[in-house]
């Protein structure tokens, strides 16, 4: 819950108290956003909802993504309610999440709001990025990521729990504080239990996709720590199939025989291009 690369800091009121515009979104209404507070003494982090398009668009999508794709709701209080539950869950389970908190002031926001502890540190992204981290460091973050992806995994299947997968897999969405990854945003979730599995795939390959893919070298490494640490070799074999057909893994099985269109995207295609290549570190022994 900070912004991935150094801006000016914004700051703002929200309920007479000051605060720090962590994020906010530039399309809809204006009114989604994410705050920085300090509330009694202990810094907060405040997630209100809002339109985030026009009224057309989140009607296509309320319908389009649960119907088509298995999306949970797109509506503001939808979206509240899905990032609370999500977020108790994966700390439920023991994945490390920001903890919820009820504070009875938020219902004077007029909009749904979320109040969840402040977590310290910096974007698993912005480090594996860094010119100044070192190379082992980034590997050993991404190995360690990968093992905990795929304990995750293994529970969401357990438990047939599709709250388990990521809807938004990036390392933009990973705090890495002292030696814990807390995950974050979680608005949308995935619904269809019966697509545990698939689900899965269409995650490890967004996070495959986030790897910085510009610095071929860098993405070998990477890519190595990542298959190296991940414990099913054999669904990564299959996420690499798919990613030389598809750059990607489709979310629903019906958008397998459109894979064609997939590759009228230069990012799906560079990633196409990679998955060949490495494709050996993939494979299960």
């Amino acid at each position: 819950m900070q912004p991935e690369t150094s801006r000016p800091t914004r700051h703002t009121t929200f309920l007479g108290m000051p605060a720090e515009v962590l994020a906010a979104s530039k399309r809809g209404d204006g009114t989604h956003r994410v705050l920085k507070v300090d509330f009694q003494g202990t810094p907060l982090v405040l997630k209100c909802y809002g339109l985030k398009g026009s009224r057309l668009q989140a009607l296509l999508r309320q319908f389009g993504s649960r119907l088509l794709l298995g999306k949970s709701t797109y509506t503001s209080r939808g979206r509240s309610a899905t990032e609370r539950a999500v977020l108790e869950l994966w700390r439920r389970e023991g994945f490390d999440a920001p903890a919820v908190l009820d504070l009875a002031l938020l219902e004077k926001a007029g909009q749904p709001c979320l109040a969840m502890e402040f977590v310290p540190g910096e974007l698993l992204s912005k480090l594996i990025r860094a010119e100044d981290v070192p190379l082992v460091r980034k590997k050993e973050l991404v190995a360690r990521f990968a093992e905990i992806a795929g304990r995750r995994h293994a529970r969401a299947l357990e438990l047939s729990e599709p709250g388990l997968v990521f809807k938004h897999p990036t390392f933009s969405h990973v705090i890495v504080s002292g030696e814990r990854l807390f995950h974050f945003d979680f608005e949308q979730a995935l619904t269809h239990a019966g697509s545990i599995e698939r689900y899965i795939r269409h995650e490890i390959a967004g996070f495959l996709h986030a790897l910085p893919r510009s610095d071929t070298a860098l993405f070998t490494e990477l890519f190595s720590a990542f298959s190296t640490s991940y414990p099913d070799r054999q669904r990564l074999a299959l996420v690499v199939a798919e990613l030389q057909r598809f750059g990607t893994v489709p979310l629903a099985a019906w958008l397998e025989p459109l894979g064609f269109l997939f590759m009228r995207f230069k990012r799906y295609r560079k990633m196409a291009g990679l998955a060949r290549l490495w494709y050996a570190a993939a494979r299960p022994e």
